[in-house]
């Protein structure tokens, strides 16, 4: 078996089923899917039991049942890979017909190495799947070494190995965000493997975010993710900016970057924007989200991923 592919699933079963199509349809054959059901009221395992695919699928639950966090969810996968390699793939995504193949293309050649794949947006006119199409991985051209913190386990295959021996993501991070980052920086103190972008292992979606539910998250991220890395992870602070928030310009501007009011003007007006000036203006919303978020939790002393006092 080349590759284990790992699917984390929460109740999207509509999605998920054309995703498990998009793989059913692969150019390349020696593959089984781990699909990882995080909680369910879909109707997500029967639909799974009672359907016969055209592939070896594997499916994994929490004992609970519940909705244990996406790390956890990745992680159900840890008792099952036994291929060489693993592709971590989101269920809101359909494969091209040849993401495996070109997957594969780079990892043999390149054994060492994690190849994160590309993810199209196919609803041009979402605001927030426009300003991810600038960021990441996508700063850079194909078959270019980038920085390790633009791992994306949307779309992105490495040795097996490797995630066995760091045992997955952590289970704590259950809040959004940073547990893709928080599994790379691992992996690269660690085994120090380059991270290669691989535009032509393409999947493509629809991004069913608005910018206002994607700021929410960026202050999630901001309070408890972020907030619980940096502590078990001092040199994220460098990765991250994070000194950044303690500049006494920013500090001025705190009731500003603060301010619920100030997003909500700019979610009025950001349709106004031309295209270049809306990104800029999207970005900073960004930083903003996630100094408020993290100056919370330091307000709180808090170092829980989870938002639980410790």
């Amino acid at each position: 078996m080349i590759f284990d592919v790992v699917i984390p699933t929460y109740n999207n079963l509509s999605e998920l089923k054309l995703c498990i199509k998009g793989f059913e349809q692969q150019t390349f054959k020696d593959f089984r899917l781990i699909i990882c059901i995080n909680g369910y009221e879909d109707g997500t395992v029967e639909y799974l039991s009672d359907t016969a695919f055209s592939l070896q699928t594997v499916i994994c639950q929490h004992p609970n049942r519940k909705n244990n966090g996406r790390p956890a969810n990745r992680n159900l996968a840890l008792g099952q890979v036994q291929a060489k390699f693993i592709c971590f793939f989101d269920s809101d995504l359909v494969p091209a017909v040849d993401l495996l193949k070109k997957h594969y293309d780079l990892l043999s050649k390149q054994e060492d190495c994690v190849s994160v794949g590309s993810v199209t947006y196919l609803d041009k006119n979402n605001i927030w799947a426009n300003y991810l199409s600038t960021r990441g991985a996508n700063k850079y051209k194909d078959k270019q070494t980038i920085p390790f913190q633009y791992f994306n386990t949307q779309n992105a295959a490495l040795k097996s190995e490797y995630f066995v021996n760091l045992q997955g993501f952590d289970p704590l991070i259950t809040a959004y965000g940073g547990d893709d980052t928080e599994f790379s920086y691992r992996l690269n103190k660690m085994f120090n493997l380059p991270t290669i972008v691989n535009k032509a292992a393409n999947g493509t979606g629809l991004m069913h975010k608005s910018i206002e539910n994607a700021l929410k998250q960026m202050r999630e991220f901001g309070e408890f993710s972020l907030f619980y890395i940096t502590n078990r992870h001092p040199d994220f602070k460098q990765i991250f900016n994070v000194n950044l928030f303690n500049h006494p310009f920013i500090k001025a501007c705190s009731k500003i970057l603060e301010s619920k009011l100030v997003d909500d003007f700019f979610f009025f007006f950001i349709k106004y924007f031309p295209p270049f000036l809306k990104l800029k203006i999207i970005h900073w919303l960004v930083f903003k989200n996630i100094y408020a978020g993290y100056n919370k939790a330091i307000e709180k002393k808090t170092v829980s991923p989870t938002g639980e006092r410790r």
